[in-house]
């Protein structure tokens, strides 16, 4: 966090701080001002100001005029609270204050300046309130990652410019609780504080990779990408070294449609296709997946999938998909809108195994284009005349 504060107002802060913490004994219940909070759901100005005299007692508890001056730094929006009219027609008064959220947000801020405040009371109780949204905003994301987090950061409080032209300097400090503080001086102003909490660590390095085996870019020492890393991984392990499936080796087993997978075939085969089918689009970059079929929803009559059956266990080796691009005609036109094989199972014969049978059941099919140089090298082997006068001139030569 690097924001932007006064001079005068960071000077105060770090007065506050270089002076010795005062004793403090802990508490379990909740103080007059938390039960307010709660119960109204916000705080004025002046309440806060109230509550923090009595916590924060350094530096005369001087913290109590210029407090205000932390929200825009900490991140924190003000807003006007108004007293409920008796009568709709009454003229209402607002004072400025915060929601109960954005005041204990307010109060993690400051613990993590290292000021003598305790929000884990508020925290707390909010945190049930809270533990059911999947949705939240940035002061309740606060509140609920507030145990991961408390002492942990690294804060940088920076003063807007000034004209002091006094003799620069830097001091450091260290209090009882464990916090660090290094302080930049211009004359008799701080115009730059870093705070390091108590059990601050020094992130880990971190840098863009490339999974070898899964081709999944993510950045190092970050635990949401290794998450998502993992799941990508995870998933591509599942096509590139499949496993066998016994519902397959099932329905292989009684010869119904076999390997063929059209309108009437169960759903978690229109999936596997579909998974398939994703792994065609991201390794030859196309635009869009090409088979609308899925787990839930099955393709229409004018498509029909593949399943490439690797061994009578059930392992699947890759899939294709034939299209009918004209379902309205007497005479079907079939097209073979892509072939993916795992890599482990390629140039195993998988293909060519089929293709008499795909040109007895779709005709002379066209195949629809770009072909990678290994399709290609497959029809000008196995493919139709029709096929090979389809190919790139270049490498029908």
């Amino acid at each position: 966090m690097k924001t932007t504060i006064s001079s005068d107002a960071l000077t105060r802060v770090c007065n506050i701080l270089t002076e010795a913490r005062k004793p403090t004994a802990p508490r379990v219940e909740l103080t007059r001002f938390e039960l307010a909070l709660l119960a109204d759901g916000v705080a004025t100005n002046s309440d806060i100001g109230d509550y923090l005299i009595t916590s924060e007692f350094r530096a005369y508890s001087s913290i109590e005029y210029f407090f205000e001056e932390l929200f825009a730094p900490l991140e924190i929006a003000q807003q006007f609270i108004f007293r409920r009219p008796v009568d709709p027609l009454d003229e209402v008064h607002g004072t400025q204050g915060l929601s109960a959220v954005d005041a204990t947000a307010f109060l993690i801020g400051l613990q993590g300046l290292g000021l003598q405040v305790d929000p884990s009371r508020l925290v707390e109780k909010l945190s049930d309130a809270l533990k059911d949204r999947h949705s939240l905003t940035g002061n309740e994301l606060e509140i609920v990652l507030y145990g991961n987090y408390v002492n942990r950061r690294r804060v940088v409080l920076k003063a807007r410019p000034t004209e002091s032209g006094g003799a620069k300097r830097e001091t450091t400090h260290e209090d009882e609780a464990g916090f660090r503080f290094a302080m930049q001086w211009e004359g008799d102003s701080v115009v730059k504080l870093e705070v390091l909490g108590s059990l601050y660590e020094v992130p880990k390095p971190q840098e863009h990779v490339k999974c070898d085996y899964c081709g999944h870019e993510y950045l190092t020492n970050n635990t949401a990408e290794a998450r998502i890393h993992q799941d990508v991984h995870t998933r591509r392990q599942e096509m590139f070294d499949p496993e066998p499936e016994q519902r397959f080796a099932s329905h292989l087993a009684t010869d119904v449609g076999g390997e063929r997978v059209d309108h009437k075939s169960p759903l978690w085969m229109h999936g596997a296709v579909l998974e398939r089918a994703f792994e065609f689009k991201r390794e030859f970059r196309y635009d869009f997946v090409q088979w609308p079929g899925s787990s839930v929803t099955r393709a229409g009559e004018e498509w029909v999938g593949w399943l490439f059956a690797a061994d009578a266990k059930g392992t699947i080796a890759g899939a294709c998909a034939f299209m009918n691009r004209d379902a309205a005609a007497a005479v079907p036109d079939w097209s073979l809108q892509w072939v993916w094989l795992a890599p482990k199972f390629r140039r195993s014969g998988f293909l060519d195994a089929r293709w008499a049978e795909f040109l007895k059941l779709y005709g002379d099919f066209d195949i629809e284009h770009p072909l990678s140089e290994a399709m290609q090298a497959f029809v000008r082997k196995h493919g139709t005349e029709k096929q090979k006068a389809a190919l790139p001139a270049a490498v029908h030569e």
